[in-house]
């Protein structure tokens, strides 16, 4: 599942998630944009927060072998 696609089935809002994480709202916008990645340790924050829904290899764009 892709981040976007997280919120809204959450209903979280950018600030929420950004909160949640300890990340300004600006850098969640770039994830979602595709500007930035996160790094392994916000991507693995979020695979917990979403009790493994959100994949870390898919929020850091590295394809699973």
């Amino acid at each position: 599942m892709e981040l976007r696609q997280y919120l809204k089935d959450k209903g979280l809002s950018v600030v929420e998630l950004a909160n949640r994480i300890g990340v300004s709202r600006q850098a969640v916008y770039g994830w979602l944009t595709g500007q930035y990645r996160p790094t392994y340790r916000h991507a693995l924050l979020l695979h917990r927060i979403s009790d493994g829904t959100l994949s870390i290899h898919g929020l850091m764009g590295v394809e699973d072998v």
